[in-house]
């Protein structure tokens, strides 16, 4: 019985998804992969698969109904998590052992599955005779637990923090094993006399919105501008965003289907289903570059895809350019002294270090080099002598500047709608008359391919450099060198593919299967009485 009962469990199955990942990623994981990016990756993935599978649950009504006693249920529902969370870990480190014998990534990817081990079982021991956690104390726990374990994972041994966690675990699974009851609650205690409760003719207009803002708000919405924060404090949140922003919004369309019958608008229902998860998701990447632009910028000019070497200036990759035919030109001072440029090469295509220094060039060439170089990434020239001085004062690059990150905003924005599009066009009707394999054909052009990309660069390209990064803040760039230099134009320009992504949305959106024939609106609606 209790092998039938972990079977059908949710997360048995997420185990299986995230075991294969967990394999292919330590397999393919180039030289020189630090542990920060294995630690995120890894608490990201398993979090993200214990989200899925619920882990606030400690078992479903059926189950519930049954005569099994609620430690049984208890027990399943903890074998099943810990299976999730540590089988891709054993897969991990098996490819490490035999097929790739480097057990460097060892030590962060257990850490990371620890910390993650906490927060998934934690849920399970509040409100312990309730058949599930309530939705508000559970995001503030797996919250609180991921924040604790990013600070102790960057001050403490990775040693000490699995040993923490590990007694904590213990700790939590004993409390909880002991207070289980025979039987979870799954109603109220006490009967509500339908007397007692007063009755309105008249609903307040805030009120009546109440179980739709329930509906659509669900337990990850708070959760997404938490995990948001530190990804964009570190740079690396362009992947998970889209993975997060998938997920939210297909959830939000299924647990407001039944507004579909209400006289609301496709606007609204848009609205409804857009805001739970994109309002958090912007908000985090926005808070986040508030806060880590600053610190993590490129204020040093050595954060290019290849290590400063001699006298070499390693601007980051969004200032490098394009070689013409593979063969980068030579760069000539006014003088008459040349360099031939550093060069880097991905999937085919060959960039160059415009602002190159090589050991046979004078003092001279490097200062002019340097020189050119902050123009470019701070926009202005700034000597030797005085980018040290420049620098403790706060230098900050232009990519980090009020304007640059609002055109970034802008440019997610945009991103966003976009994909949130490409869902809805694989719910058209007229998709749906496609077969089995048009249909799949069809959805793995639209989202594989790009979340392909975004997984490829996020993270083959994140022990470098990253290409979609530099790629987007070199065409903003470009945009805003050719605009006034003022907000107010940038946010007028910006405003243009914003609404033109939204407009395209909101049409797809009408003819979604999800949302049926046109229905008006409720000002429509009393007109027509």
């Amino acid at each position: 019985m209790m092998i039938n009962l972990i079977k059908r469990d949710p997360a048995w199955h997420m185990m299986l998804i995230s075991t294969a990942v967990t394999a292919v990623l330590v397999l393919f994981a180039p030289a020189g992969y630090n542990r920060e990016n294995v630690f995120l990756l890894e608490t990201t993935l398993a979090l993200g698969c214990g989200m899925s599978a619920a882990p606030h649950r400690r078992a479903t009504l059926f189950e519930a109904a049954l005569p099994i006693a609620g430690r049984r249920l208890y027990l399943a529902r903890v074998l099943s998590l810990e299976a999730m969370v540590w089988l891709p870990v054993l897969a991990g480190l098996l490819v490490m052992q035999f097929l790739k014998p480097d057990l460097s990534l060892a030590p962060p990817l257990v850490e990371a599955a620890s910390i993650a081990n906490l927060a998934i079982l934690l849920p399970l021991a509040v409100r312990v005779r309730e058949l599930a956690c309530p939705k508000w104390p559970r995001v503030l726990v797996i919250g609180l637990v991921y924040s604790f374990g990013v600070v102790a994972w960057d001050l403490l041994a990775p040693g000490v923090v699995v040993a923490a966690c590990a007694l904590a675990s213990a700790a939590v699974f004993l409390k909880t094993w002991a207070a289980a009851p025979q039987s979870f609650q799954v109603a109220p205690f006490e009967a509500v006399d339908s007397l007692a409760i007063p009755q309105s003719t008249q609903t307040p207009p805030l009120l009546a919105w109440r179980p739709i803002l329930r509906s659509a708000f669900w337990s990850l919405s708070p959760l997404y501008f938490l995990l948001m924060l530190p990804m964009a404090m570190f740079g690396s949140w362009f992947l998970f965003y889209g993975i997060f922003l998938i997920q939210g919004v297909s959830q939000s369309r299924q647990r407001t289907r039944w507004l579909y019958g209400l006289p609301l608008s496709y606007r609204a229902l848009l609205w409804i289903a857009l805001a739970p998860t994109l309002v958090p998701l912007i908000g985090g990447v926005a808070a986040g570059m508030l806060l880590g632009s600053p610190a993590r910028s490129d204020s040093t000019l050595t954060a290019g895809p290849k290590h400063q070497s001699g006298k070499d200036i390693d601007v980051a990759l969004e200032f490098w350019r394009r070689a013409p035919a593979d063969l980068p030109p030579a760069i000539r001072a006014p003088w008459g002294e040349t360099v031939r440029p550093t060069t880097w090469s991905v999937a085919g295509v060959t960039f160059y270090n415009p602002y190159s220094v090589g050991w046979e060039n004078s003092e001279r060439f490097q200062e002019w080099q340097f020189e050119r170089a902050t123009a470019a990434v701070y926009g202005r020239p700034i000597t030797l002598r005085e980018f040290g001085a420049a620098n403790q004062a706060g230098l900050a690059p232009v990519t980090a500047r009020p304007r640059m990150q609002f055109l970034m905003l802008a440019a997610a924005l945009v991103f966003s709608l976009l994909l949130v599009l490409a869902v809805e066009f694989t719910r058209w009707r007229l998709v749906g008359r496609l077969s089995k394999a048009a249909r799949g054909l069809l959805i793995a052009v639209l989202l594989g391919v790009p979340i392909t990309l975004l997984c490829a660069d996020s993270y083959y390209l994140m022990s470098h450099s990253s290409l979609g990064h530099a790629a987007i803040h070199g065409l903003l760039l470009r945009v805003s060198q050719l605009l006034p230099q003022s907000m107010a134009a940038a946010a007028l320009v910006a405003a243009v593919p914003v609404l033109l992504a939204y407009w395209l949305l909101e049409c797809q959106f009408r003819r979604s299967e999800m949302t049926g024939q046109v229905r008006p609106t409720a000002w429509e609606a009393m007109q027509a009485r």
